[in-house]
Parts: structure tokens; C-alpha cells; sequence
């Protein structure tokens, strides 16, 4: 048995071509979409860093001269450099200075924002009704760590002297 008896050649032939002229069109594609998605990445990476070192230059200058603002973060990525330059300075210093990043933080609404926005496994977390805390609270508006063991950012976010 042959297999021209099943298959016409020439329709083979047509269906190959389509097959092989559909596999390049999809690996150049896919080519140009990494491509794109890396500068992308590069950019917000360098978008991040700018707003870190704004924000390490704009709380370092309001411990220092009282009169300075800092303006409430917009967006996702503002607020997650704030974040970070929250947590590496409380990280790195204590007393007077300490209570004063902490007030900082409470004013910019950062506490809030990490209790409102929880996830465990992907999945979002309602963390005052878990651990029935009706607001936020604790010391001086931070949550005692003993209520967040266990739960993904924020724990990050209230370890060391953060938290009581």
C-alpha cells in the first residue's frame, strides 16, 4: 500500500508549506514579543530605581528639615519603591529617627495599603478579619508582627523594628 492510495502529493505538499510558513511567522513573532517584553522590563527596572532613589533622597531630606512634603504615592510601582525604601530604613536605624520614618509611614497611608493589599498563595487576604483587627493599629499604627506570621508581603514588610 502506497501512500499517495491516502494522501494526494500535491495537497501534502500545500499543507507542508503552510505548516512550515506558519512555524516561521510564529518564531519571528514570539522573537519581536521577547524582545519588546525585555526593554520593557529594562525600563521599569530603571523606572523602580528612580523612584527608590527619589524617595531615599525625599525621606532623608524630610528627617533632616521637617518643612519638606513628600507627596502621597500614585500607583502601584510608587508605592511598592516606597515600600522597599520603608522597610531598608527601618531596617537600618532606631530611636528618635526610627518613630519619625514610622509616623512618615502612617501619614503616606503605607500601612494600609500592605493590610488591604495581603496575598497568601496568589490569592487575596482580608488580614483584618483573619485576625479580627477592626483598623489599623498596633504601634503606632503598625500591626504587631504576632498577628501577621505567615502572611506573605506584609510580614516582609513589619519585620525588625517595625513591629513591637
Amino acid at each position: 500500500m502506497k501512500l499517495t492510495a491516502f494522501i494526494d502529493p500535491y495537497r501534502l505538499k500545500e499543507f507542508l508549506i503552510f505548516a512550515i510558513t506558519a512555524a516561521s511567522v510564529l518564531v519571528v513573532a514570539l522573537l519581536i514579543g521577547m524582545i519588546v517584553h525585555k526593554l520593557y522590563i529594562e525600563f521599569q527596572t530603571k523606572r523602580m530605581e528612580r523612584f527608590r532613589k527619589e524617595y531615599v533622597l525625599a525621606i532623608s531630606s524630610q528627617l533632616i528639615e521637617s518643612d519638606i512634603e513628600i507627596g502621597t504615592p500614585k500607583g502601584r510601582m510608587q508605592r511598592e519603591a516606597l515600600g522597599d525604601v520603608m522597610i531598608d530604613m527601618l531596617a537600618s536605624i532606631a530611636g528618635d529617627m526610627e518613630a519619625k520614618v514610622k509616623k512618615l509611614a502612617l501619614d503616606l497611608g503605607m500601612s494600609e495599603h500592605y493590610v488591604l493589599n495581603v496575598r497568601v498563595a496568589g490569592q487575596p487576604v482580608d488580614l483584618c478579619r483573619e485576625t479580627g483587627i477592626s483598623e489599623v493599629t498596633g504601634n503606632e499604627g503598625f500591626l504587631p508582627s504576632s498577628s501577621l506570621r505567615g502572611r506573605g508581603r506584609s510580614r516582609d514588610a513589619c519585620q525588625g523594628s517595625a513591629c513591637p
